[in-house]
């Protein structure tokens, strides 16, 4: 559920939600120190009963619009979701 502060920004900022880059297909979001991280986590099955858990990680850099959206929408909760593999991409 998007919060009505958030609804608020993305009218003063003139974003939509649905151009907030880091939500894109995320199953989770979190931030590390230079970057707002956006997981989508998926499951892998061989076939023969063995199961990993897949992270594909989206590394998007820190900006101050990037920071106050973040901000908004989640506070300062966030936590990586710990997976058997993944898989990194860097956004500037």
């Amino acid at each position: 559920m998007i919060s009505e502060d958030f609804k608020c920004l993305c009218e003063i900022c003139g974003v939509k939600i649905s151009d907030v880059d880091f939500l894109e297909n995320a199953t989770n979001v979190y931030r590390t120190e230079e970057f707002i991280v956006s997981q989508h986590i998926c499951f892998s099955s061989n076939g023969l009963g063995t199961t990993r858990i897949l992270s594909e990680d989206t590394y998007y850099s820190r900006t101050k619009l990037r920071d106050l959206l973040y901000e908004k929408l989640f506070g300062n909760d966030g936590k990586r979701l710990h997976s058997s593999m993944f898989v990194r991409t860097y956004i500037e």
